[in-house]
């Protein structure tokens, strides 16, 4: 017996699902992305954004689209829990705001509650993880339940609550134009910023990108060592925008 249509529940329905709209889209990979069934087809210009359109046959596949939920022709949109459009990329209001007015955590499980949302916005953050270093201590295992909160603690509460409601905006990468890479090392983590020049000839973020605490082990390294890891880690994780 062969499903008719795909069912909800199945482990592997989601990957499948992801599947056949990743061959939809094929070769359409500079106008249009998906992720399961949000569907973003993005252009230059309004005549460029009619071809892309015509060019992602949906019905072909077998699909239906509601019209209630679909919209064309924005200049911004809401996607994934961001703000994009235009060459940039906001964390979306509404979870700032909860971010905002998030209460001091009393048990181990809200602070995870806590770094699970902030963290979503981490590559708006520089220097995400050792900022939330006092946070993620306190979700070790030998930690008890109910957290002990601190002058540090509350310090990064304040820190992470702070930098995401000062409106950071990101640009979207530009491949025809050269990336700028600057990394650092601490003693608690590493960093990286990702950046372009724009026509106001400034320099702009396109990704922060930090690492997970050092380990005990990498924390004893030398400052020389930390900082080469510094680079390596970046080129790794960065590859899809600097490779070539």
């Amino acid at each position: 017996m062969n499903f008719n249509m795909l069912p909800f529940g199945l482990q592997n329905a989601p990957a499948t699902f992801q599947k056949l709209v990743d061959s939809l889209l094929a070769g359409l990979g500079e106008s249009a992305v998906a992720y399961l069934d949000y569907v973003a087809i993005f252009s230059d210009s309004w005549a460029e954004h009619l071809e892309h359109l015509q060019k992602v046959c949906i019905r072909q596949a077998g699909l239906i689209i509601k019209a209630k939920k679909h919209q064309i022709g924005l200049n911004r949109v809401t996607y994934l829990g961001h703000q994009v459009g235009q060459g940039t990329i906001n964390p979306l209001q509404a979870k700032v705001n909860a971010i905002q007015k998030w209460p001091v955590p009393k048990s181990k499980k809200q602070v995870q509650s806590f770094l699970g949302l902030a963290g979503y916005y981490r590559r708006f953050v520089p220097h995400y993880s050792q900022i939330a270093a006092p946070l993620t201590d306190l979700t070790k295992n030998k930690q008890p339940n109910a957290v002990q909160w601190t002058e540090v603690s509350q310090n990064a509460f304040h820190q992470l609550k702070v930098t995401l409601i000062s409106d950071p905006v990101l640009r979207g990468p530009d491949f025809d134009k050269p990336f700028l890479v600057t990394t650092d090392a601490s003693e608690r983590g590493v960093g990286t910023v990702l950046m372009q020049e724009r026509l106001d000839q400034k320099f702009h973020p396109v990704v922060f990108l930090s690492k997970k605490k050092l380990s005990e082990r990498e924390s004893h390294w030398s400052i020389s060592k930390k900082e080469c890891y510094a680079i390596v880690y970046t080129l790794e994780k960065l590859c899809p925008y600097l490779w070539g």
